[in-house]
């Protein structure tokens, strides 16, 4: 469990950015933010309010186990799958201040530009022994420099070609 350098409310609380918690009294069905009131961050423990009809407590934090890759993935088919734009271990990016421009990790301020054609995709992932769940209450943040502009492709098999060389990063 690692703690953010983002600003957070005091214990006890809803809303802070590392530690969220949710009850349910229906066997999961149905779940409820439930106030956190306390963690020791060095023993990794969180202490949850419980209303007394909860049957289910569930805890959402982040963590610092593991590793992350932004990558380009080819259509199927291509004999290589993938291109690693940006990556690093997960406690570094979380326990780092993303607020400041000097501090924050930067995807794309290395000036090159990272195509991504119709057929190709983008794919986060995330290696870790702890696991990561993606559903609607993990409130998962991800934010990226995005141009887009519609343009007309008339030969499909070379601007694949030219995108791949330039994520590998060659030059066109």
């Amino acid at each position: 469990m690692v703690r953010s350098p983002r600003p957070a409310a005091a214990f006890p609380t809803t809303g802070h950015p590392d530690v969220q918690a949710y009850t349910s009294a229906d066997g999961g069905t149905t779940w409820l933010p439930a106030a956190v009131t306390a963690v020791d961050w060095n023993a990794g423990t969180v202490t949850v309010d419980r209303p007394g009809n909860a049957t289910r407590v569930a805890v959402y934090f982040t963590t610092g186990n593991g590793e992350f890759e932004l990558r380009v993935v080819r259509p199927l088919g291509s004999d290589v799958s993938s291109a690693k734009l940006f990556g690093g271990a997960l406690r570094s990016i979380n326990e780092t201040n993303q607020v400041n421009a000097r501090s924050a990790p930067t995807f794309g301020s290395d000036g090159r530009e990272y195509p991504l054609p119709p057929q190709f995709r983008l794919e986060l992932a995330v290696r870790s022994t702890t696991p990561i769940p993606f559903d609607r209450y993990a409130r998962h943040e991800l934010s990226l420099p995005l141009f887009d502009t519609p343009i007309r492709v008339l030969d499909a098999a070379r601007l694949n070609a030219e995108a791949e060389l330039k994520l590998r990063g060659g030059t066109l």
